[in-house]
């Protein structure tokens, strides 16, 4: 009994004395999940910032550990958008190149002062991940009048033949009178002898480029990427095709570079790219991502029968995105009987051009039914109003310009859409003139769900007072008017007057001869 109780209090001891070590253990981790928890929070914190340069750029002159965190945010996509100071990228950049290439600039003697002597706080081209070559070249071509292919051809090769980390790839030459020096970066890229592995892990590839003499080398860069990367998730191909005798072998490349990325969600394309002999990109398309493919965008020049031939194809579309170039438009026509018969499951098509055609949009919206939310087209007629109200009843979003001679027909639709929580409607001429009648009509059938109104025409500032009296049962959380401003007294005083009814209030000015609008003023 003894040797018992002596085996059970050594078992006891051994057992607290474990129990101990594990406690003590816990405390460390906890100790240590503590320490890291705030760097994790900085991270998570700068990568909602990453589009925000000028908060990014504060952040880093915090401290050293705000800075070594931050730095990456700032410089993953430098080219993204044109930037005046963007020479002081170029110099940073190179700053960053190695003491042989170092040396080549300064025996040219590019600037004053020696390269040699500069030793950069990090090496930034190791952060960069997204990469737009146009911005990049502009850089280059704003700081430098001469050197030039010399500057891409060091900075390009620092970028893409040392480094494994670029996701996006933007490659946008919109100049159809773009030389041969133009096209040295792409050159660069081909004969890098690292391409395999310095576009492993690209998601985002797009290209935009006119076809000429000097631009051979895109079958070459296509069938390169084909064979190195297949996780790319976005393709963007808008080629615009001249003289020259190469299109076969241009079509076979771009279906290799669609069949060889195993799940492609998005793709991007003009009419020029398909060819109607050839049918090879159609056949990649409906062969490999007829099921994964969610958003489509296609400009339109002539045909719309291409594009009708991969809607039906792609199972689970959810995006349809539209432009029309040009005004030649051959008729579209599809027996109506085959039409009524297929369910496409787009839920959002956008339509942004003035001139379209009819037919389409009307099919898209029968075929669409009651899988669409959204909708947005400055092309808009009374049969295309009344193709929505048959169809189209669980709409939320609805952007449109029209003609203001519709509003009838418009009034019928609105009255229907009683999920509508997003509209914006602008009046190619304004409001009619003495139908305060329609006004307050137009009012009162806009539904109850309604939270965001955007009125993209001229009304006087009697229409206006009318028309948030008819309208003060729906409860709107954000009004848009434009054509005004902030010194619009007239207006102004009407919108104080049922501030109470509104939570935001936001005036815009419509430039002249532009499409674009400037927000003056927003009263809260």
């Amino acid at each position: 009994m003894n040797r018992r109780n002596k085996y059970f209090n050594q078992y006891l001891f051994f057992l607290k004395k474990k129990n101990k070590i594990e406690g003590r253990r816990e405390e460390e981790k906890k100790k240590y999940i503590k320490l890291q928890t705030f760097p994790e929070c900085l991270h998570i914190i700068f990568n909602h910032l990453k589009n925000d340069r000028s908060t990014l750029f504060k952040c880093i002159q915090v401290n050293k550990l705000w800075c070594h965190i931050a730095m990456p945010y700032l410089w993953y996509n430098p080219f993204e958008y044109f930037n005046p100071k963007g020479d002081l990228l170029i110099k940073t950049l190179l700053n960053c190149l190695p003491q042989n290439e170092k040396q080549i600039l300064d025996d040219i003697r590019l600037f004053e002062y020696s390269f040699k002597n500069i030793t950069p706080l990090y090496h930034y081209p190791k952060f960069i991940i997204c990469f737009n070559s146009e911005n990049f070249i502009n850089y280059v071509k704003q700081l430098f009048n001469s050197n030039i292919t010399l500057i891409l051809h060091l900075i390009g090769n620092m970028i893409f033949h040392r480094f494994d980390r670029l996701k996006i790839l933007e490659l946008h030459f919109n100049d159809q009178y773009n030389n041969q020096n133009d096209y040295k970066l792409i050159e660069d890229i081909n004969s890098s002898i690292k391409f395999q592995q310095s576009l492993t892990k690209l998601t985002r590839f797009e290209i935009q480029i006119y076809i000429n003499e000097h631009t051979n080398f895109i079958i070459n860069l296509f069938d390169k990427i084909s064979k190195s990367c297949n996780s790319i998730h976005h393709l963007s191909f808008i080629i615009y095709k001249g003289k020259y005798n190469f299109y076969q072998s241009l079509d076979n490349s771009i279906s290799s570079l669609i069949k060889s990325q195993f799940e492609l969600k998005s793709l991007v394309m003009n009419e020029y790219c398909l060819s109607y002999e050839n049918t090879s990109i159609y056949d990649a398309i409906s062969s490999t991502h007829s099921n994964s493919l969610k958003y489509l965008g296609f400009c339109v020049i002539n045909d719309y029968s291409l594009l009708m031939k991969i809607i039906l194809t792609c199972k689970n579309l959810e995006t349809l995105e539209i432009t029309q170039q040009g005004n030649n438009e051959k008729l579209f026509n599809i027996d109506d009987e085959i039409i009524t018969n297929q369910e496409i499951s787009i839920k959002y098509f956008h339509y942004h051009d003035i001139i379209g055609n009819e037919n389409f949009i009307k099919i898209i919206l029968k075929m669409s039914s009651k899988n669409l939310k959204s909708f947005s087209s400055k092309y808009i007629t009374e049969k295309i109003i009344d193709t929505m109200e048959l169809y189209c009843p669980n709409i939320t979003c609805l952007n449109i310009l029209m003609n203001s001679n519709h509003i009838l027909n418009l009034i019928h639709l609105i009255s229907g859409l009683e999920f509508l929580k997003y509209f914006t409607l602008e009046l190619e001429n304004g409001w009619p003139k003495y139908r305060d009648e329609r006004l307050q009509l137009f009012a009162n059938i806009l539904p109850k769900s309604l939270t965001y109104l955007v009125l993209n025409f001229y009304i006087t500032p009697h229409q206006l007072n009318f028309f948030l009296k008819e309208c003060a049962k729906i409860q709107l959380h954000t009004l848009k008017l434009m054509y005004f401003n902030h010194n619009d007294l007239d207006h102004l005083k009407v919108i104080v007057d049922y501030s109470n009814h509104l939570k935001q209030v936001k005036f815009m000015e419509r430039r002249l001869y532009e499409s674009e609008t400037n927000i003056d003023e927003t009263v809260d």
